[in-house]
């Protein structure tokens, strides 16, 4: 691997290692009080949303998602009504495993 490799690796285990403290700072903080809570969320919660219906391809933007996303559940507002996703899950599951193919193995390339 070149240094400009090892560095963006290293790099990446950084934040990734500071991600972990930082969660896991908020996480102790959550469990003190019954009213604190914590919730983490990637920055399209929606495109996990769309995971269930269908695998996603060709979305190239966050209106994209979002427009996709109402193709399926026309009146989406934010609002998570979760009878109309439970039965997704799995494939969910399995298209996001898909899509989050190794990195690192993309990063050592």
């Amino acid at each position: 691997m070149s240094f400009a490799g090892r560095m963006k690796h290293g790099l990446l285990w950084t934040k990734i290692i500071g991600l972990i403290i930082q969660l896991n700072t908020l996480y102790e903080w959550s469990i003190q009080k019954d009213q604190y809570g914590l919730a983490v969320s990637n920055p399209k919660f929606e495109y996990w949303l769309l995971l269930h219906f269908e695998d996603g391809n060709g979305i190239k933007s966050s209106r994209d998602c979002s427009d996709r996303l109402k193709q399926h559940i026309p009146s989406y507002n934010k609002e998570i009504q979760p009878d109309k996703f439970h039965s997704g899950i799995k494939d969910a599951i399995r298209r996001a495993e898909f899509r989050d193919t190794p990195s690192l193995h993309r990063l050592a390339s």
